[in-house]
Protein backbone atom coordinates (compact mmCIF):
# COMPACT_ATOMS: atom_id res chain seq x y z
CA UNK A 1 0.00 0.00 0.00
CA UNK A 2 1.66 3.14 -0.94
CA UNK A 3 2.34 5.82 1.31
CA UNK A 4 0.35 9.50 0.59
CA UNK A 5 2.47 12.72 1.73
CA UNK A 6 0.04 14.83 3.79
CA UNK A 7 -1.01 17.92 2.30
CA UNK A 8 2.12 20.81 2.92
CA UNK A 9 1.64 22.66 5.94
CA UNK A 10 1.39 26.56 4.08
CA UNK A 11 -1.22 24.97 1.27
CA UNK A 12 -3.51 24.94 4.37
CA UNK A 13 -2.47 28.00 5.84
CA UNK A 14 -3.60 29.73 2.93
CA UNK A 15 -6.78 27.92 2.39
CA UNK A 16 -7.87 28.42 5.85
CA UNK A 17 -8.71 31.90 5.72
CA UNK A 18 -10.34 31.92 1.92
CA UNK A 19 -12.61 29.12 3.79
CA UNK A 20 -13.49 31.16 6.39
CA UNK A 21 -14.28 33.84 4.76
CA UNK A 22 -17.01 32.11 2.48
CA UNK A 23 -18.23 30.49 5.33
CA UNK A 24 -18.69 34.41 6.65
CA UNK A 25 -19.94 35.24 3.40
CA UNK A 26 -22.62 32.80 3.31
CA UNK A 27 -23.31 33.44 7.07
CA UNK A 28 -23.59 36.73 6.90
CA UNK A 29 -26.04 36.71 3.44
CA UNK A 30 -28.37 34.47 5.44
CA UNK A 31 -28.85 36.41 7.71
CA UNK A 32 -29.64 39.52 5.30
CA UNK A 33 -31.73 36.59 3.47
CA UNK A 34 -33.52 35.71 6.27
CA UNK A 35 -34.26 39.74 7.28
CA UNK A 36 -35.88 40.35 4.07
CA UNK A 37 -37.99 37.50 3.96
CA UNK A 38 -39.02 38.18 7.56
CA UNK A 39 -39.64 42.24 6.44
CA UNK A 40 -41.45 40.99 3.56
CA UNK A 41 -43.94 39.00 5.66
CA UNK A 42 -44.26 41.55 8.54
CA UNK A 43 -45.27 44.02 5.78
CA UNK A 44 -47.64 41.46 3.92
CA UNK A 45 -49.23 41.39 7.46
CA UNK A 46 -49.86 45.26 7.44
CA UNK A 47 -51.26 44.93 3.99
CA UNK A 48 -54.59 44.15 4.90
CA UNK A 49 -55.25 46.03 8.02
CA UNK A 50 -53.88 49.32 6.30
CA UNK A 51 -55.92 48.37 3.41
CA UNK A 52 -59.44 47.86 5.54
CA UNK A 53 -58.63 51.15 7.32
CA UNK A 54 -58.01 53.48 4.32
CA UNK A 55 -60.14 51.38 2.04
CA UNK A 56 -63.52 50.67 4.04
CA UNK A 57 -63.52 51.93 7.77
CA UNK A 58 -62.46 55.81 6.87
CA UNK A 59 -64.56 55.76 4.10
CA UNK A 60 -67.25 54.45 5.80
CA UNK A 61 -67.39 56.78 8.74
CA UNK A 62 -67.03 60.13 6.56
CA UNK A 63 -69.61 59.13 4.90
CA UNK A 64 -72.11 58.20 7.82
CA UNK A 65 -70.91 61.63 9.12
CA UNK A 66 -71.81 63.13 6.40
CA UNK A 67 -75.79 61.45 6.37
CA UNK A 68 -75.77 62.75 9.85
CA UNK A 69 -75.48 65.99 8.68
CA UNK A 70 -78.20 65.84 5.81
CA UNK A 71 -80.05 64.03 8.72
CA UNK A 72 -80.28 67.44 10.51
CA UNK A 73 -80.46 69.54 7.20
CA UNK A 74 -83.56 67.88 6.71
CA UNK A 75 -85.23 68.20 9.72
CA UNK A 76 -84.37 71.66 9.52
CA UNK A 77 -86.36 71.96 6.10
CA UNK A 78 -88.94 69.84 7.05
CA UNK A 79 -90.09 72.14 9.71
CA UNK A 80 -89.36 75.24 6.98
CA UNK A 81 -91.57 73.51 4.59
CA UNK A 82 -94.37 73.28 7.41
CA UNK A 83 -95.04 77.48 7.09
CA UNK A 84 -93.68 78.07 3.35
CA UNK A 85 -95.53 78.42 0.67
CA UNK A 86 -96.66 74.47 -0.91
CA UNK A 87 -94.71 75.28 -4.00
CA UNK A 88 -91.32 76.11 -1.71
CA UNK A 89 -88.78 74.02 -0.18
CA UNK A 90 -89.39 70.47 -2.05
CA UNK A 91 -86.82 70.16 -3.89
CA UNK A 92 -84.38 70.88 -1.32
CA UNK A 93 -85.76 68.40 0.63
CA UNK A 94 -85.76 66.07 -1.82
CA UNK A 95 -82.23 66.51 -2.63
CA UNK A 96 -80.96 66.03 1.14
CA UNK A 97 -82.98 63.20 1.16
CA UNK A 98 -81.58 61.47 -1.79
CA UNK A 99 -77.56 62.50 -0.52
CA UNK A 100 -79.05 60.30 2.44
CA UNK A 101 -79.47 57.09 0.76
CA UNK A 102 -76.15 58.53 -1.34
CA UNK A 103 -74.09 58.36 1.88
CA UNK A 104 -75.25 55.22 3.80
CA UNK A 105 -75.98 52.87 0.80
CA UNK A 106 -72.59 50.85 0.86
CA UNK A 107 -73.09 50.37 4.59
CA UNK A 108 -76.89 49.56 4.21
CA UNK A 109 -75.55 47.27 1.63
CA UNK A 110 -72.84 45.63 3.36
CA UNK A 111 -71.98 44.91 6.99
CA UNK A 112 -68.14 44.50 7.59
CA UNK A 113 -68.84 43.40 11.41
CA UNK A 114 -71.80 41.03 12.88
CA UNK A 115 -72.63 44.28 15.06
CA UNK A 116 -73.25 46.39 11.99
CA UNK A 117 -75.81 43.98 10.77
CA UNK A 118 -78.05 44.81 13.17
CA UNK A 119 -77.06 48.92 13.06
CA UNK A 120 -78.12 48.18 9.14
CA UNK A 121 -81.32 46.49 9.68
CA UNK A 122 -82.07 50.24 11.97
CA UNK A 123 -80.87 52.41 9.19
CA UNK A 124 -83.69 50.62 7.07
CA UNK A 125 -86.49 50.63 9.16
CA UNK A 126 -85.74 54.15 9.99
CA UNK A 127 -85.23 55.38 6.47
CA UNK A 128 -88.68 53.95 5.79
CA UNK A 129 -90.29 55.72 8.33
CA UNK A 130 -88.46 58.87 7.37
CA UNK A 131 -89.53 58.27 4.13
CA UNK A 132 -93.94 57.41 5.46
CA UNK A 133 -93.23 60.97 7.72
CA UNK A 134 -92.31 62.90 4.43
CA UNK A 135 -95.33 61.71 2.51
CA UNK A 136 -97.28 62.39 5.38
CA UNK A 137 -95.52 66.30 5.61
CA UNK A 138 -96.39 66.95 1.74
CA UNK A 139 -99.58 65.76 1.72
CA UNK A 140 -100.18 67.98 4.68
CA UNK A 141 -98.78 70.78 3.06
CA UNK A 142 -100.46 70.10 -0.23
CA UNK A 143 -103.44 70.67 1.84
CA UNK A 144 -102.45 73.25 3.91
CA UNK A 145 -103.54 71.84 6.74
CA UNK A 146 -100.93 73.45 9.30
CA UNK A 147 -101.75 71.70 12.11
CA UNK A 148 -101.15 68.27 10.26
CA UNK A 149 -98.22 68.99 8.99
CA UNK A 150 -96.82 70.61 12.66
CA UNK A 151 -97.84 66.49 13.91
CA UNK A 152 -96.16 65.18 11.34
CA UNK A 153 -92.91 66.81 11.93
CA UNK A 154 -92.89 66.55 15.48
CA UNK A 155 -94.33 63.13 15.77
CA UNK A 156 -93.04 61.09 12.72
CA UNK A 157 -90.38 63.40 10.88
CA UNK A 158 -88.22 64.13 13.72
CA UNK A 159 -88.51 61.15 15.86
CA UNK A 160 -87.73 58.41 12.60
CA UNK A 161 -84.42 60.87 11.88
CA UNK A 162 -83.37 60.68 15.16
CA UNK A 163 -83.89 56.65 14.99
CA UNK A 164 -81.60 57.08 11.94
CA UNK A 165 -79.18 59.47 12.89
CA UNK A 166 -78.42 57.29 16.46
CA UNK A 167 -77.65 54.35 14.56
CA UNK A 168 -75.02 55.88 12.42
CA UNK A 169 -73.57 57.25 15.25
CA UNK A 170 -73.22 54.12 16.68
CA UNK A 171 -72.08 52.43 13.47
CA UNK A 172 -68.80 55.60 13.64
CA UNK A 173 -68.18 54.59 17.31
CA UNK A 174 -67.78 50.84 16.13
CA UNK A 175 -66.11 51.68 12.65
CA UNK A 176 -63.60 53.74 15.44
CA UNK A 177 -63.48 50.67 17.58
CA UNK A 178 -62.03 48.63 14.72
CA UNK A 179 -59.66 51.43 13.22
CA UNK A 180 -57.62 51.86 16.83
CA UNK A 181 -57.92 48.21 16.89
CA UNK A 182 -56.22 47.85 13.59
CA UNK A 183 -53.66 50.54 13.84
CA UNK A 184 -52.54 48.85 17.03
CA UNK A 185 -52.06 45.43 15.01
CA UNK A 186 -50.02 47.62 12.34
CA UNK A 187 -47.68 49.39 15.14
CA UNK A 188 -46.86 45.96 16.41
CA UNK A 189 -46.53 44.58 13.62
CA UNK A 190 -43.63 46.82 12.74
CA UNK A 191 -42.10 46.60 16.03
CA UNK A 192 -41.63 42.70 15.85
CA UNK A 193 -40.47 43.73 12.12
CA UNK A 194 -37.85 46.53 13.30
CA UNK A 195 -36.60 44.01 16.27
CA UNK A 196 -35.82 41.71 14.03
CA UNK A 197 -34.20 43.65 11.37
CA UNK A 198 -32.02 44.94 14.23
CA UNK A 199 -30.86 41.42 15.16
CA UNK A 200 -29.97 40.02 12.43
CA UNK A 201 -27.94 42.83 11.25
CA UNK A 202 -25.95 43.22 14.09
CA UNK A 203 -25.53 39.33 13.12
CA UNK A 204 -24.65 40.53 9.62
CA UNK A 205 -22.20 42.91 11.01
CA UNK A 206 -20.57 40.56 13.29
CA UNK A 207 -19.61 37.99 10.90
CA UNK A 208 -18.30 40.70 8.44
CA UNK A 209 -16.04 42.18 10.69
CA UNK A 210 -14.88 38.41 11.92
CA UNK A 211 -14.19 37.93 7.75
CA UNK A 212 -12.31 41.67 7.97
CA UNK A 213 -9.73 40.89 10.66
CA UNK A 214 -9.00 37.56 8.70
CA UNK A 215 -8.27 39.11 5.08
CA UNK A 216 -8.95 42.23 4.22
CA UNK A 217 -8.66 40.85 0.42
CA UNK A 218 -11.44 38.71 0.62
CA UNK A 219 -13.44 41.36 2.93
CA UNK A 220 -13.14 44.16 0.60
CA UNK A 221 -15.39 42.35 -1.90
CA UNK A 222 -17.36 41.12 0.19
CA UNK A 223 -18.46 44.46 1.99
CA UNK A 224 -19.72 45.70 -1.50
CA UNK A 225 -22.13 42.94 -1.50
CA UNK A 226 -23.35 43.43 2.32
CA UNK A 227 -23.29 47.36 1.26
CA UNK A 228 -25.69 46.92 -1.04
CA UNK A 229 -28.04 43.99 0.84
CA UNK A 230 -27.90 46.30 3.50
CA UNK A 231 -29.35 49.28 1.17
CA UNK A 232 -31.81 47.13 -0.06
CA UNK A 233 -32.95 46.12 3.75
CA UNK A 234 -33.03 49.23 4.87
CA UNK A 235 -34.95 50.99 2.03
CA UNK A 236 -37.85 47.75 2.74
CA UNK A 237 -37.22 48.92 6.98
CA UNK A 238 -37.76 52.89 5.65
CA UNK A 239 -41.07 51.78 3.25
CA UNK A 240 -42.85 49.65 5.81
CA UNK A 241 -41.49 52.35 8.91
CA UNK A 242 -43.43 55.23 6.58
CA UNK A 243 -46.18 53.09 5.36
CA UNK A 244 -47.36 52.10 8.92
CA UNK A 245 -46.89 55.92 10.16
CA UNK A 246 -48.81 57.70 7.69
CA UNK A 247 -51.79 54.83 8.14
CA UNK A 248 -52.07 55.30 11.68
CA UNK A 249 -51.82 58.92 11.44
CA UNK A 250 -54.45 59.23 9.00
CA UNK A 251 -56.76 57.50 10.98
CA UNK A 252 -55.73 58.70 14.35
CA UNK A 253 -54.81 62.43 13.24
CA UNK A 254 -56.92 63.93 16.01
CA UNK A 255 -54.89 62.26 18.68
CA UNK A 256 -52.36 64.73 18.87
CA UNK A 257 -50.12 62.73 21.20
CA UNK A 258 -50.28 59.81 19.64
CA UNK A 259 -49.80 61.68 15.74
CA UNK A 260 -46.69 62.65 17.55
CA UNK A 261 -45.19 59.83 18.47
CA UNK A 262 -45.73 58.29 14.84
CA UNK A 263 -43.93 60.76 13.29
CA UNK A 264 -41.40 60.75 15.46
CA UNK A 265 -40.71 56.84 14.57
CA UNK A 266 -40.90 57.74 10.97
CA UNK A 267 -38.22 59.92 10.84
CA UNK A 268 -36.51 57.23 12.95
CA UNK A 269 -34.90 59.22 15.95
CA UNK A 270 -32.65 57.73 18.74
CA UNK A 271 -35.56 57.64 20.97
CA UNK A 272 -38.23 56.14 19.10
CA UNK A 273 -39.33 53.32 21.54
CA UNK A 274 -39.83 55.94 24.11
CA UNK A 275 -42.26 58.21 22.12
CA UNK A 276 -44.04 55.01 20.90
CA UNK A 277 -44.92 53.99 24.56
CA UNK A 278 -45.93 57.68 24.73
CA UNK A 279 -47.87 57.51 22.01
CA UNK A 280 -49.49 54.19 23.64
CA UNK A 281 -50.15 55.71 26.40
CA UNK A 282 -51.80 58.76 25.12
CA UNK A 283 -53.96 56.14 22.63
CA UNK A 284 -55.14 54.19 25.90
CA UNK A 285 -55.63 57.82 27.80
CA UNK A 286 -58.06 58.79 24.69
CA UNK A 287 -60.04 55.93 24.29
CA UNK A 288 -60.77 55.74 28.30
CA UNK A 289 -61.97 59.19 28.22
CA UNK A 290 -63.70 58.38 25.25
CA UNK A 291 -65.56 55.49 26.77
CA UNK A 292 -66.14 57.11 29.75
CA UNK A 293 -67.37 60.03 28.44
CA UNK A 294 -69.75 58.11 25.70
CA UNK A 295 -70.98 55.68 29.01
CA UNK A 296 -71.61 59.28 30.94
CA UNK A 297 -73.61 60.32 27.91
CA UNK A 298 -75.65 57.47 27.92
CA UNK A 299 -76.25 56.93 31.08
CA UNK A 300 -78.55 59.97 30.96
CA UNK A 301 -75.80 61.92 32.57
CA UNK A 302 -76.16 59.55 36.03
CA UNK A 303 -72.90 58.82 37.13
CA UNK A 304 -72.12 54.82 36.94
CA UNK A 305 -71.34 53.16 40.77
CA UNK A 306 -68.47 52.47 41.88
CA UNK A 307 -66.62 55.28 39.55
CA UNK A 308 -63.21 56.25 41.27
CA UNK A 309 -60.33 58.07 40.58
CA UNK A 310 -57.25 59.58 42.02
CA UNK A 311 -57.22 62.93 41.58
CA UNK A 312 -53.36 63.98 42.19
CA UNK A 313 -52.09 61.45 39.46
CA UNK A 314 -54.87 62.64 37.02
CA UNK A 315 -53.41 66.32 37.74
CA UNK A 316 -50.02 65.15 37.36
CA UNK A 317 -50.85 63.19 34.03
CA UNK A 318 -53.07 66.19 32.10
CA UNK A 319 -49.96 68.42 33.21
CA UNK A 320 -47.44 66.22 31.09
CA UNK A 321 -49.76 65.94 28.68
CA UNK A 322 -50.54 69.89 28.07
CA UNK A 323 -46.45 70.35 28.60
CA UNK A 324 -45.78 70.64 25.12
CA UNK A 325 -48.75 73.46 23.96
CA UNK A 326 -48.00 74.95 27.12
CA UNK A 327 -44.29 75.00 26.09
CA UNK A 328 -44.68 76.44 22.79
CA UNK A 329 -47.23 79.05 24.47
CA UNK A 330 -44.32 80.29 26.87
CA UNK A 331 -46.07 79.12 29.60
CA UNK A 332 -45.23 77.16 32.44
CA UNK A 333 -47.49 74.67 34.32
CA UNK A 334 -47.00 72.94 37.06
CA UNK A 335 -48.92 70.65 40.20
CA UNK A 336 -48.28 71.87 43.60
CA UNK A 337 -47.44 68.62 45.95
CA UNK A 338 -50.19 66.78 47.63
CA UNK A 339 -51.63 63.80 49.01
CA UNK A 340 -53.80 60.76 47.11
CA UNK A 341 -57.48 62.20 46.61
CA UNK A 342 -59.50 59.75 45.26
CA UNK A 343 -63.16 61.51 43.91
CA UNK A 344 -66.39 59.40 42.75
CA UNK A 345 -65.99 59.75 39.19
CA UNK A 346 -64.21 57.67 36.14
CA UNK A 347 -60.62 58.85 35.44
CA UNK A 348 -62.12 60.12 31.44
CA UNK A 349 -64.69 62.25 33.26
CA UNK A 350 -61.70 64.08 35.24
CA UNK A 351 -59.58 63.83 32.92
CA UNK A 352 -62.27 66.14 30.80
CA UNK A 353 -62.51 68.36 33.39
CA UNK A 354 -59.08 69.20 34.34
CA UNK A 355 -57.94 69.26 30.43
CA UNK A 356 -60.81 71.92 29.73
CA UNK A 357 -59.35 74.41 32.46
CA UNK A 358 -55.40 73.86 31.86
CA UNK A 359 -56.58 74.42 27.82
CA UNK A 360 -58.25 77.37 28.19
CA UNK A 361 -55.52 78.83 30.80
CA UNK A 362 -52.64 78.21 28.24
CA UNK A 363 -55.02 79.24 25.38
CA UNK A 364 -55.91 82.55 26.67
CA UNK A 365 -52.72 83.67 28.29
CA UNK A 366 -52.56 86.51 25.44
CA UNK A 367 -49.47 88.86 26.18
CA UNK A 368 -49.04 89.07 29.69
CA UNK A 369 -45.47 88.87 30.91
CA UNK A 370 -45.99 86.06 33.84
CA UNK A 371 -47.07 83.12 31.96
CA UNK A 372 -47.77 80.70 34.74
CA UNK A 373 -50.37 78.23 35.38
CA UNK A 374 -50.53 76.35 39.15
CA UNK A 375 -52.66 73.36 39.20
CA UNK A 376 -53.96 72.48 42.78
CA UNK A 377 -55.64 69.43 44.64
CA UNK A 378 -57.29 70.57 47.82
CA UNK A 379 -58.87 68.15 50.05
CA UNK A 380 -60.31 69.14 53.39
CA UNK A 381 -60.40 67.72 56.64
CA UNK A 382 -63.70 66.38 57.10
CA UNK A 383 -65.24 68.00 54.30
CA UNK A 384 -67.25 65.57 51.55
CA UNK A 385 -65.43 66.95 48.74
CA UNK A 386 -62.27 68.15 47.09
CA UNK A 387 -61.74 70.82 45.37
CA UNK A 388 -59.29 71.24 42.35
CA UNK A 389 -57.96 74.88 41.43
CA UNK A 390 -56.19 75.99 38.39
CA UNK A 391 -54.63 79.46 38.92
CA UNK A 392 -53.18 81.46 35.74
CA UNK A 393 -51.57 84.72 35.19
CA UNK A 394 -53.69 85.41 32.27
CA UNK A 395 -55.46 88.77 31.45
CA UNK A 396 -58.23 87.97 33.82
CA UNK A 397 -62.41 87.26 32.74
CA UNK A 398 -63.74 90.25 31.83
CA UNK A 399 -66.71 91.51 34.74
CA UNK A 400 -69.66 91.26 32.34
CA UNK A 401 -68.74 87.35 31.29
CA UNK A 402 -68.15 86.48 35.27
CA UNK A 403 -71.55 85.69 35.53
CA UNK A 404 -72.37 83.28 32.59
CA UNK A 405 -68.86 81.91 31.88
CA UNK A 406 -69.99 78.34 32.14
CA UNK A 407 -72.63 78.98 29.57
CA UNK A 408 -72.60 77.12 26.28
CA UNK A 409 -70.81 79.20 23.48
CA UNK A 410 -69.90 82.24 25.99
CA UNK A 411 -66.88 83.50 24.72
CA UNK A 412 -64.57 86.85 25.24
CA UNK A 413 -65.04 88.99 22.22
CA UNK A 414 -61.41 90.08 20.68
CA UNK A 415 -59.53 86.73 21.62
CA UNK A 416 -58.81 85.65 18.38
CA UNK A 417 -59.06 82.21 19.77
CA UNK A 418 -60.54 79.74 17.47
CA UNK A 419 -63.61 77.47 19.48
CA UNK A 420 -67.49 77.65 20.45
CA UNK A 421 -67.62 78.30 23.94
CA UNK A 422 -68.60 74.58 25.14
CA UNK A 423 -64.82 73.69 27.43
CA UNK A 424 -66.52 75.78 30.30
CA UNK A 425 -70.05 74.63 29.96
CA UNK A 426 -68.81 70.74 29.97
CA UNK A 427 -67.08 71.34 33.04
CA UNK A 428 -69.74 72.78 34.41
CA UNK A 429 -72.29 69.74 33.72
CA UNK A 430 -69.65 67.22 34.07
CA UNK A 431 -68.93 68.55 37.83
CA UNK A 432 -72.45 68.83 38.54
CA UNK A 433 -73.84 65.72 37.54
CA UNK A 434 -71.29 64.18 39.82
CA UNK A 435 -72.35 65.75 42.76
CA UNK A 436 -69.57 68.81 42.50
CA UNK A 437 -69.59 72.26 42.09
CA UNK A 438 -67.81 75.14 39.64
CA UNK A 439 -66.79 78.05 39.96
CA UNK A 440 -64.22 81.38 39.23
CA UNK A 441 -62.31 84.57 40.72
CA UNK A 442 -60.65 86.62 38.54
CA UNK A 443 -59.60 90.42 38.66
CA UNK A 444 -58.80 92.18 34.66
CA UNK A 445 -55.81 91.89 34.75
CA UNK A 446 -54.46 89.77 37.53
CA UNK A 447 -54.99 86.76 36.36
CA UNK A 448 -58.08 84.09 36.87
CA UNK A 449 -58.43 81.22 39.47
CA UNK A 450 -61.13 78.21 38.21
CA UNK A 451 -62.21 75.23 40.27
CA UNK A 452 -64.31 72.50 40.66
CA UNK A 453 -65.11 70.53 43.25
CA UNK A 454 -66.20 66.58 43.19
CA UNK A 455 -67.50 64.20 45.85
CA UNK A 456 -64.63 61.80 47.22
CA UNK A 457 -65.08 58.52 46.85
CA UNK A 458 -66.14 56.23 49.59
CA UNK A 459 -64.13 53.59 50.92
CA UNK A 460 -64.86 50.13 50.27
CA UNK A 461 -66.57 48.20 53.25
CA UNK A 462 -64.29 45.80 54.94
CA UNK A 463 -65.81 42.73 56.76
CA UNK A 464 -64.24 41.30 60.05
CA UNK A 465 -62.71 38.86 58.28
CA UNK A 466 -60.35 41.40 56.60
CA UNK A 467 -61.86 40.96 53.12
CA UNK A 468 -63.39 43.88 51.27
Amino acid sequence: MSHVDPEPDEARRQRRPTTFVIVSFLAATVCFLVAESFAQFWATGVDRPARQIAHELAPEIVDLAAARGQLRRLQVLGHRRVHGPPWAGRAEIESARAKIDEHLEHFVAVAHFPEEVGLARQVRAGLRDLDRALADLEESVRARDIASALHVVDRELDPAAERVAEATRRAIDLNARESRKLAKRIAAIRARSIRLTIILEGLAVLVSALALVTVVKVVRSYEAALGRSNATLSRQASVLEEFAGRVAHDILSPLGAVSLALDYARRGGPNTATMLDRGTRALQKTTELVDDLLRFARSGAVPAQGDRADLREAARSTAREIAPAAASANVAVSVEPCEPCEVAASPGVVSSLLSNLLENAVKYMGDSAVRRVTVRVLPRDGAERVRVEVEDTGPGVPTDLADKLFQPHVRAAGTGQRGIGLGLATVKRLAEAHGGAVGVRSEPGKGSLFWFELPLARRPAIDPAGRR
